[in-house]
């Protein structure tokens, strides 16, 4: 049972902090200005036999990837907002909540390892240890 608490609060933790899943971060660099100058505008798309009309307005967000993945790019764990570096994909509300994950998740780390040793300990004590008991005195 133990094995199946922890998994879930692994998973948990982790799907909290990958959200929204999308590997995209705004974008606030250098030159956001002059990028958004090439797409602000009316454009038209044109294919073999329809043609679209697509408008960009002024206000639009710029939008980069970022690693979302906790797990296959450098296992960093638990899985704390920290560790997002430049790229901050988590609002300040999805931030508190994986905090909270996470603590929890080390909480319950620790708890099955100690009671993983426990029963190993009582497990192992059984093999050396007798459990006979004397039930008369002997006069």
């Amino acid at each position: 049972m133990y094995v199946a608490v922890l998994a879930y609060v692994f998973s948990s933790t982790y799907s909290q902090s990958a959200f929204p899943y999308d590997n995209a971060c705004e974008y606030q660099g250098p030159n956001t200005d002059n990028i958004l100058k090439k797409y602000v505008g009316f454009h038209n798309l044109t294919s073999v036999d329809d043609s679209v009309n697509i408008t960009s307005i002024n206000d639009t967000k710029l939008y980069k990837f970022c690693n979302q993945d906790f797990i296959r790019d450098g296992f960093k764990f638990p899985f704390f907002p920290e560790y997002q570096g430049s790229d901050k994909w988590m609002t300040d509300d999805q931030e508190t909540i994986v905090t909270i994950f996470a603590y929890t998740l080390l909480f319950v780390l620790g708890v099955s390892v100690v009671l993983y040793i426990r029963y190993l300990y009582y497990g192992v004590k059984t093999l050396f240890v007798g459990t006979y008991k004397v039930r008369h005195k002997y006069i």
